[in-house]
């Protein structure tokens, strides 16, 4: 899994806008091309990946949601 910060053109509100969320993914090859593909690879400006742990309790997620 991969935590995903990533700035992208808000094609509904006409504006650039930053989401952060975690994908499933094998490597961060895979998880870059899910991430661009759920977003529209026209869209992206930047995505920044961080690889997580296999196991992570609630506390853990909440942390890097919140940070």
């Amino acid at each position: 899994m991969y935590y995903y910060i990533i700035n992208f053109w808000d094609e509904i509100d006409n504006e650039t806008s930053e989401e952060r969320g975690i994908v499933g993914a094998s490597s961060y090859g895979e998880a870059a091309k899910k991430a661009v593909e759920y977003y529209g690879e026209k869209n992206v400006i930047d995505i920044k990946l961080y690889e997580l742990e296999s196991v992570m309790c609630e506390d853990e997620i909440k942390d890097i949601l919140n940070s």
